[in-house]
This record gives structure tokens, C-alpha cells and sequence, in this order.
């Protein structure tokens, strides 16, 4: 990592080959769900969330696809090779970006990637287009990762809920700028977690892509990881390629039904009781992009009532995204409410993964309870 915090990383030529394999994917995904979104039965539908069902199909076709994985292991062991220390990290499955023209709700704003319980921790963020782009996807704000900044940002946090305050302003009269990246097809980008960036609107034609990874000294507590150096000697990978509308049809199913559960169900423990009787039903290929769907749609759709039970079942159908599972019990401030989910999930879950004693360790904490057993795990839910 350079002095400013971040660096820009060529890929070589084998990595290359594999990057290629990866964005030709996505350009046949793009063309699956342009085909779909144009079709008559998707714009009859009256789903409000079903962009995001399409979308997540693309999310989930090259996240679990074996073009994806293959990168990661290259890009990972390009990495370890010239930073030896980082096959003793952990990685995380690759997250997908898909942005649609003028795509509003993939838009974000300044944050940095810093979470406390992974330790020290880089992201890599790689474009997957077979096209150069013609606009800024992200931004990143140079030198911004030291911990005065860090101290400085969270006072900006606070007053830019002030109209009359912007972020970015006050990082500029510190000499903090902001710096658009347009990426090179062939490089990856890697910044340290604590330097603040940024999404940009995609105000190009094109279907933009990237994949994120997230590499950790502990693992990140939300996501299946791996270490390094395992996954660097691995052979073979559990990828999944799935038939782009079949898994559509299949996800639309899934949820309509999960809906339908969770409206008929007289209480939480009841919907939970459900959800587990149903997921037996479930493909498990199909439960992994099930899983990680529901949670896209939750966080996309946060002002729908419907999907504070979805994140709830994100975790049960496969844990895949289990943020979910904190975003549901975030939203509780009633202790007792929190504790009689928990209690349910304890009669189908150990929670003996050592992701879910990170997390529910944490609401012990945040409650100062010993209501529900925890044994601490070292066991990783891994990909």
C-alpha cells in the first residue's frame, strides 16, 4: 500500500486470461437479464422488488460461478506473492456490483470499509467489464486512512445532517480530495479499509461490474471466508452456474412464497418455525443466491415492511450474507423482543460457526445478558 493509502495493480498475464474469462460471464449475464426486463410477463408484474430479484440473479451467477472463484485465487495469489504476510489473512467469497445505467440506488456515499472485529483489513475492487469506462465509478479520497481523519470524519458525520454542511467541503479544507478513479479493464484497485471513498451514479449506457473482496487478518464476521494460503491450494471450488431465467423463476417463487409465510404467520416464532420447514423444499445451490438475494432485496427495499422478515429468513434459508441477522436484531432496541428470536433460532441453530459468535456475542454485550449459550467457535463457515 503506498503513502496515500491505496494502489493501483496491473494484473499479470495469467490473472489477465482469467479476468477475461469473468467479464465475458458478465457480458452474457447483462444480455440474460436485458432479455428478461424486456419480456412481457416482467413488466406486467406488479412486484416492487423485483428488479432487484433480477438483479441479484446476475449478483449471484457470477458470484458463485467458476469464473469468479478462479479470479479470486489468481488475484489473491498475486497478491500474496509480492506481500508474503497476507496468505495468513482471511478472504471473503467475492461480492458483486452490478449497476444499471443511471442506477440511483447502486449510488453511495463517503464511508471507509473499517470493521473493527477483522482487525487490519484492504479491499480489492475489480472492474469486470469487457469495455473501458467511459465514467467514474468510484472515487477515493487520498491520504484520508490516518486516525485524525478518521476522528475528523466522524464529526463531519454528524454535521453534514446539516443541509448546509457537505462532507466532501470540509475533507477539502483539510486537504483531503477527492480523486475519481477511471479504472484500466485489466487492474484491480486495493485501498487500505480505513480510506474513505465512494459509489458513483453510473451516468454511462453501459452495465457496469465490479467484484469486491474483502481481505482480513481475522474473518470477516458477516460472510463465509477462507485463508489465503487455503484457498490459493485448493483445486476446486463449490461453484454453481446456473441457467440465468431459471434461476430467476426460481427466486420470484421462493419469494412470493417466504411473503405469503410471513404475512400468515401470527408472530416471529411462528414465521421462523416456517421458514425452517420450508427451506427443506429448497434446492441448496439455489438456497446460497436465495440467501444472499434476500438480503439484497432487505437493504435495497428497507422502507417495505415485508423486508424485516426476509432479512430474518436470509439467515435461516443459508448463511450466505448473516449481516441480515444483524440488521434484524439491530432494529430491536426491546431487549426481550431480541432475546425470544434468538431463543427460537437456538432450537434449529448451534450457532457454533466462529462468524456467529462474533455477532451474537455482540448483542450479549450490547444487552449484558447470559440468556442463550455461545460456545466460542474457531470453526469458519467458509465458501
Amino acid at each position: 500500500m503506498n503513502f496515500d493509502g491505496w494502489l493501483e495493480l496491473p494484473h499479470v498475464k495469467k490473472t489477465v486470461d482469467i479476468h477475461i474469462n469473468v467479464a465475458n460471464k458478465k457480458e452474457a449475464l447483462v444480455k440474460d437479464y436485458i432479455s428478461l426486463t424486456n419480456s412481457q410477463k416482467y413488466i406486467n408484474c406488479e412486484l416492487k422488488y423485483k428488479e432487484e430479484i433480477a438483479k441479484s440473479c446476475v449478483r449471484s451467477s457470477l458470484r458463485y460461478s467458476t469464473e469468479a472463484m478462479d479470479f479470486v485465487k489468481y488475484i489473491v495469489s498475486d497478491i500474496t506473492n509480492s506481500k508474503p504476510h497476507y496468505s495468513g489473512y482471511y478472504v471473503t467469497l467475492p461480492y458483486i456490483l452490478f449497476h444499471l445505467p443511471n442506477d440511483k440506488s447502486e449510488q453511495g456515499g463517503i464511508h471507509t470499509d473499517t470493521i473493527k472485529e477483522c482487525k487490519k483489513q484492504i479491499t480489492i475492487w475489480t472492474p469486470i467489464n469487457a469495455f473501458k469506462n467511459s465514467y467514474s465509478p468510484i472515487s477515493l479520497f487520498p491520504k484520508s486512512n490516518s486516525s485524525l481523519i478518521k476522528v475528523f470524519f466522524r464529526i463531519t458525520n454528524k454535521l453534514s445532517k446539516y443541509k448546509y454542511v457537505k462532507r466532501e467541503d470540509m475533507l477539502k479544507k483539510i486537504g483531503i480530495k477527492r480523486l475519481d478513479i477511471y479504472p484500466n479493464i485489466s487492474t484491480s484497485y486495493i485501498w487500505d479499509s480505513n480510506l474513505l471513498h465512494m459509489g458513483n451514479l453510473n451516468s454511462s449506457e453501459n452495465y457496469h461490474c465490479a467484484l469486491v473482496l474483502r481481505v482480513s487478518k481475522k474473518p470477516l464476521y458477516y460472510e463465509p471466508s477462507i485463508e489465503c494460503k487455503d484457498l490459493i491450494q485448493r483445486n476446486k471450488f463449490k461453484s454453481y452456474d446456473f441457467n440465468f431465467p431459471e434461476l430467476y423463476n426460481e427466486l420470484y417463487k421462493h419469494f412470493e412464497v417466504i411473503e405469503k409465510i410471513s404475512l400468515e404467520s401470527p408472530n416471529v416464532e411462528t414465521f421462523i418455525s416456517n421458514i425452517y420447514n420450508y427451506k427443506k423444499s429448497v434446492n441448496y445451490g439455489v438456497r446460497k443466491a436465495l440467501s444472499f438475494a434476500l438480503s439484497l432485496v432487505s437493504q435495497r427495499h428497507s422502507n417495505l415492511q415485508i423486508v424485516s422478515y426476509f432479512d430474518l429468513a436470509s439467515y435461516i434459508i443459508e448463511k450466505e450474507n448473516i449481516v441480515s441477522l444483524e440488521r434484524y436484531l439491530n432494529k430491536h432496541n426491546d431487549k426481550q423482543a431480541a432475546l425470544k428470536v434468538l431463543n427460537k433460532l437456538s432450537n434449529f441453530e448451534s450457532f457454533d460457526t466462529y462468524q456467529e459468535f462474533t455477532l451474537l456475542n455482540k448483542f450479549k454485550k450490547k444487552f449484558k445478558v447470559d440468556a442463550f449459550n455461545l460456545k466460542r467457535s474457531s470453526i469458519l463457515n467458509v465458501w
